[in-house]
């Protein structure tokens, strides 16, 4: 419940007579109430949590924007509890496991994930192929963070923290 301080416990009941589970959240000092009353990104997290618990549904598992109706300092802590629960590289090749993908344009999420796992983190953006005889045409291209290597293939550590400065402080020499 870290990540969603004031919820002190949840409840999940079946409802037979409609076929389904009803969910009821209860807030510190509050009565319990339906997710119809919890805020989006109460229900986002609570989600995302679920999916990344689900032991039945193994591989791979996407997310888009987790950070979404989350405080931006509870961000790096729901990156790490969804990479508690991937599984080691070694692991996936006996068929079991789960890999967890995130996409995000956030500065606050590209930080967390740089601080915890940099070698996960991929850019990708979009670019147009010329020549070789054909029209042009766009292709996505993923490029890890690195110091040097063959141009176009890496993104460069001066980049990503133009990137984490969302207000161009860094770009102003501020």
């Amino acid at each position: 419940m870290a990540l969603l301080p004031g919820l002190a416990d949840i409840e999940v009941e079946p409802n037979t007579e409609w076929g389904q589970w009803d969910v009821w959240l209860q807030h510190k000092h509050e009565y319990r109430m339906t997710p119809v009353t919890a805020s989006a990104g109460t229900l986002r997290v609570l989600a995302q949590l679920a999916a990344a618990h689900d032991s039945v549904h193994e591989g791979v598992l996407m997310f888009e924007e987790p950070e979404n109706g989350l405080h931006p300092n509870r961000v790096p802590q729901l990156l790490s509890r969804l990479r508690a629960r991937t599984s080691d590289p070694a692991s996936l090749t006996s068929g079991h496991g789960r890999q967890t993908l995130v996409i995000s344009h956030s500065p606050v999420s590209l930080a967390a994930a740089l601080d915890e796992t940099p070698e996960s983190v991929v850019f990708l953006d979009t670019v147009t192929r010329f020549g070789d005889g054909l029209p042009p045409r766009k292709l996505t291209r993923a490029r890890k963070v690195a110091d040097g290597g063959e141009h176009g293939t890496f993104v460069t550590p001066l980049e990503v923290r133009k990137y984490l400065d969302p207000v161009g402080r860094f770009a102003r020499g501020a």
